[in-house]
């Protein structure tokens, strides 16, 4: 590991953790670290010129965008999750090692699958909460110990257990992560949950899907005597993205 990129990873590493930190304390990044890490994302796409062809970057840096964008679009994906989460399969694709790139994606999937659990605790008993953790500790070992097609299934089964674990209970996790704010209180960015309106909020707030984006037109729109369902308790996507990050440092430490 030469000094440059040992030092791509020791400044992606602070990043991530002040992601994480902010992310857990109030389900938001703040505008300064956004700013630089994305700074930072444009100067590695720019380095990354002199180890890839021109088309692959290209190829990353469209990605990204579309990545940035559907964000945006549905709030699936926080939009300050997006540059951190490129900085750092970047770095990691720098590293030429394949198999790096597959870990870290098999930490990332597995521990997104897993957060959950941990996150809307009421929706779930403590078996339930246990089984993913045990698998997620699971694929950790095996990919550790280079056993990736082993890992690959435990990966298949986490996500048939999500799925079957979440089916029909996306109304009740929204519900457990609602908060009832006046638009005084609501912020360009959040998420408002459809299912939660009133008749006559219906009326002001578009309805299709399960979350509507609050944009600065939407905000001035809101009734300001009335309390809107946001979707306050978000998943923190920056933590599966510093678990898989952090695993596929030791991957190569060892």
């Amino acid at each position: 590991m030469d000094e440059v990129y040992f030092a791509l990873i020791v400044i992606n590493f602070i990043f991530l953790s002040t992601f994480v930190y902010e992310d857990l304390k109030k389900r938001e990044i703040q505008r300064i670290p956004f700013y630089a890490n994305t700074l930072f994302l444009l100067s590695l796409i720019v380095y990354s010129l002199f180890f890839f062809n021109l088309f692959v970057v290209m190829l990353f840096s469209i990605f990204g965008i579309g990545l940035f964008l559907y964000s945006k679009k549905t709030g699936n994906l926080g939009e300050g999750d997006v540059p951190v989460f490129l900085s750092t399969l970047l770095i990691i694709t720098l590293s030429y090692n394949i198999l790096l790139i597959f870990d870290f994606l098999i930490f990332f999937a597995s521990a997104s699958f897993m957060l959950p659990f941990i996150v809307y605790k009421k929706s779930f008993n403590i078996l339930k909460r246990i089984i993913p953790i045990f698998l997620f500790a699971f694929l950790t070992v095996l990919v550790l110990f280079n056993k990736l097609e082993l890992a690959l299934l435990v990966l298949i089964i986490s996500l048939l257990y999500t799925l079957f674990a979440i089916y029909k209970k996306i109304d009740i996790l929204y519900e457990e992560s609602v908060e009832y704010l006046s638009p005084s209180e609501i912020t360009s960015g959040d998420l408002i949950i459809n299912s939660l309106l009133t008749t006559s909020q219906r009326q002001i707030v578009p309805s299709s899907g399960r979350l509507t984006l609050v944009s600065k037109d939407l905000l001035k729109k809101l009734n300001k005597k009335d309390r809107y369902p946001i979707y306050h308790k978000s998943l923190p996507m920056t933590v599966p993205i510093f678990i898989a990050f952090l695993l596929s440092i030791i991957c190569v430490i060892i």
